[in-house]
């Protein structure tokens, strides 16, 4: 975040922190577990033209196909640009078994952005983001802005796109999967299914 010019609130004094927190409009964006798990993925490991990609097929991609895809090309091996989204599951997984933080692309909102000690004043969800937008907007009488924004406020994990990426893993994996983002699902009110 400090790239764009805004700095993530632990890098304030408790004392600037704590007047923020008091003072300030905290609003939340969520989205369902099971598309934001999905969106990482696809974000980051099948879009092969962006530069940070690469970070992640480097920094993430090679570990994942060396555990978890037996006789792995050496090509694969090398430049970790086929991750499959059943590799990527059994990495979540065994991340969290490990108990080690997950990349903050996929790690639950529960864990990433407090919201069991911070009192948000909006939570926004992808699946009405435009209307929650809306909402934004014209609370805070901006209303007018909103025809400048692009309209890609949308979920891009459709349902059809979500069945047929986890119609490849196991229900067990699905079932780890929700215990680990069990508290996404419950703090946010979504349900242990695919749209």
């Amino acid at each position: 975040m400090d790239k764009i010019g805004l700095k993530h609130l632990h890098r304030f004094s408790q004392k600037e922190i704590d007047y923020k927190l008091e003072n300030y409009f905290k609003f939340l964006v969520v989205r369902h577990p099971f598309d934001r798990i999905l969106s990482a993925f696809r974000n980051k490991f099948e879009i092969r033209s962006k530069l940070t990609v690469r970070y992640f097929h480097h920094r993430y991609g090679k570990g994942i196909i060396r555990r978890f895809r037996p006789n792995a090309s050496q090509e694969s091996l090398k430049e970790a640009h086929d991750v499959t989204f059943p590799e990527f599951v059994k990495f979540v997984i065994f991340q969290d078994e490990l108990n080690k933080e997950l990349n903050d692309h996929w790690r639950p909102i529960y864990d990433e952005c407090y919201p069991q000690h911070i009192k948000y004043d909006y939570i926004a969800k992808m699946d009405t983001l435009e209307m929650d937008t809306r909402y934004l907007l014209t609370k805070f009488g901006q209303d007018g802005c909103f025809d400048t924004i692009p309209h890609y406020l949308q979920s891009n994990t459709s349902s059809r796109l979500q069945n047929e990426y986890y119609n490849k893993i196991s229900k067990s994996e699905r079932q780890k999967l929700y215990k680990i983002y069990k508290n996404d699902f419950l703090l946010f009110n979504y349900t242990n299914e695919l749209s």
